[in-house]
């Protein structure tokens, strides 16, 4: 009922009974475009893609050129054995779950409080390390 889209985990279905006697409503946006904007699924319908800013090491770029992070990735420069690209993606959970597995080849730039709390969690996971 009403516009509330549920996203549901496939792989903790048990079982999937068919009703008939309940009528199809079709959802009221373009479920094919809907997840256009994220990495992943994880999406309220208040958010906005917002243009993150990342930083790779160079050696590092033909894999990401190859399997890029979202499809609006774009390269805007090279220096110093570093290239910087941008993606507009929804900031969520997976986003920050891809940043964190790229690890020590790349770094946040913007927007500072993404760069923060991935800054924070990095420390975070170093200091079990210790």
């Amino acid at each position: 009922k009403g516009s509330k889209i549920s996203l549901l985990a496939l792989d903790r279905i048990l079982e999937i009974k068919e009703e008939n006697t309940v009528k199809y409503i079709p959802p009221p946006i373009d479920i094919f475009r809907y997840f256009d904007d994220v990495i992943g699924v994880s999406k309220t319908a208040r958010q906005r893609a917002r243009k993150i800013i990342l930083r790779i090491q160079k050696k590092q770029m033909p894999y990401l050129l190859t399997k890029p992070l979202h499809s609006s990735q774009q390269v805007l420069k090279e220096e110093d054995g570093w290239i910087t690209f941008r993606i507009t993606v929804i900031w969520n959970y997976e986003l920050e779950r891809e940043i964190l597995g790229l690890g020590e080849v790349v770094e946040v730039m913007s927007p500072k409080r993404l760069r923060e709390k991935i800054k924070k969690r990095l420390m975070a996971a170093g200091d079990i390390y210790k």
